[in-house]
């Protein structure tokens, strides 16, 4: 597959527009970053336009949950360009989701958690962890759970999920 421009445009264009950032945009821009860079790759420059998107997103959203959420989709397409394109194993992309997705559930649940994780089959390290749970501050601190730790030589493939927290009449506890 050619990874050009106009392929940046097809498989990306319509994520960057929901970040301002439009093809026509995308394309004048191109130019002067090859000459600024000296790249010439439209896969080097997503990724650039990925830390740019990032960066303004931190600088323009004072709304926590949305910026938790902007992170969420940001960190998600970098995952797939590195895994599913370039073919490399994305643990440290991972790792940035599963904290992504912990802070916003903190955020948007109405309700106190804990954090099981599923990681049957993965390797080793996370098999040993598969179906305990966790506080969410535990998780966020990676000292019970990173999947940096992983060995699966495809990377981490374990899902994080909140599980609402009960009292002892089985009610959940409400924040």
């Amino acid at each position: 597959m050619d990874y050009n421009l106009d392929w940046l445009i097809n498989d990306y264009g319509k994520f960057l527009e929901k970040f301002g950032l439009d093809e026509n945009s995308v394309r004048q821009h191109y130019t002067v970053w090859k000459e600024r860079s000296g790249l010439d790759s439209a896969r080097d420059y997503l990724w650039y336009l990925f830390q740019v998107i990032l960066g303004e997103t931190a600088k323009q959203v004072t709304n926590e949950a949305d910026l938790q959420k902007n992170n969420l989709e940001l960190y998600s397409a970098m995952w797939f360009l590195q895994t599913h394109v370039e073919g490399q194993v994305a643990t440290e992309l991972q790792q940035l989701i599963n904290d992504t997705k912990i802070r916003l559930w903190q955020i948007q649940l109405p309700y106190h958690f804990h954090v099981k994780l599923s990681g049957d089959d993965c390797c080793p390290y996370c098999n040993d962890l598969h179906g305990l749970s966790f506080g969410p501050e535990d998780l966020l601190g990676h000292e019970v759970f990173t999947p940096l730790k992983c060995t699966s030589p495809s990377g981490c493939t374990c899902i994080v999920a909140p599980v609402a927290d009960r009292d002892a009449s089985n009610q959940i506890i409400l924040k």
